[in-house]
């Protein structure tokens, strides 16, 4: 990363991976403490791939917001057949004060428009 000036990234682990040892809010900080991570994600939930208790990705999704709102880097948002769950983390977590895109949305107009 460093050895070209023109390349950043983002620290985060998808919703579809379950198989990882899980990052601490901690571990993603740490991590994006680098000036050339840019980001928190890919991060956010996705139900689509996955059934059953997904409680374990909800707790990821809400510890990579609170690691963006510590270290003040924007989130790059997945959300995937999980519009009610998505918003109110993003809600409940105050996302909204340091920002994002949608990197995966396959909703409505009127969804995006809410805050």
């Amino acid at each position: 990363m460093h050895k070209y000036d023109f390349i950043y990234a983002s620290v985060g682990v998808h919703p579809d991976n379950i198989d990882v040892k899980e990052p601490s809010t901690d571990d993603i900080c740490y991590l994006s403490n680098n000036e050339k991570v840019v980001a928190i994600g890919e991060t956010g939930l996705d139900y689509f791939r996955l059934k059953g208790d997904l409680t374990w990705q909800r707790e990821r999704f809400r510890r990579h917001i609170r690691a963006a709102r510590d270290v003040k880097k924007p989130l790059i948002i997945h959300m995937r057949d999980a519009t009610y769950d998505t918003l109110e983390i993003l809600k409940q977590e105050k996302a909204h004060e340091i920002g994002g895109v949608m990197h995966c949305f396959t909703e409505t107009l009127d969804i995006a428009k809410k805050r």
